[in-house]
């Protein structure tokens, strides 16, 4: 009689074992992420990488697939690169990423600039994303629509309000 109730006993556990395991599973989910922005379809987060920075990942939950979309590097000498002004609109993620190159110190030619700074958008269900030079300014904004267009508030060369879409870059309004 022992051995059946045994049996008993562990077929019950084999039965609600996986329930259990399924339950557990989130998608998007990443052991040492950090959340930077989160809605109902997509997960954007953040993993530390080997380079001195940290990893931008953007996840479409419902399929669970992971996309690499920046990552952040310092040498802490010469060159570095960072992420900032995450904004998520449906499937898509909007990102500026500023790059920093003193290499050359005093070798540098006139008139170089050691910082070149874009903005990025990319589909999550697509291969690729779109880039356009431009920098939000100090206290801008950047502004994603759900069809993956962008608008954001430029600084240089006179303060303007620019947006990219499938027509292009384009400047809306300048002046104060």
């Amino acid at each position: 009689m022992r051995p059946l109730a045994l049996l008993l006993a562990l077929s019950s556990l084999l039965l609600v074992a996986p329930a259990d395991a399924k339950e557990r599973h989130k998608p998007c989910a990443r052991k040492g992420s950090h959340t930077v922005k989160s809605t109902k379809l997509v997960r954007v987060y953040e993993v530390p990488n080997a380079d001195g920075g940290d990893t931008l990942v953007g996840c479409l939950r419902s399929n669970d697939k992971r996309r690499v979309l920046a990552k952040g590097y310092d040498d802490d000498l010469v060159t570095s690169g960072v992420y900032d002004h995450v904004r998520v609109a449906g499937r898509f993620v909007a990102w500026q990423f500023t790059e920093t190159d003193v290499s050359c110190k005093a070798d540098c030619p006139p008139g170089y600039d050691p910082t070149t700074v874009h903005l990025s958008v990319r589909d999550l269900r697509r291969k690729g994303r779109v880039m356009v030079d431009g920098e939000i300014a100090a206290g801008g904004r950047l502004v994603l629509t759900t069809g993956g267009a962008i608008a954001w508030s430029e600084s240089d060369p006179a303060k303007a309000i620019k947006t990219f879409d499938g027509a292009g870059e384009r400047t809306l309004d300048t002046g104060d």
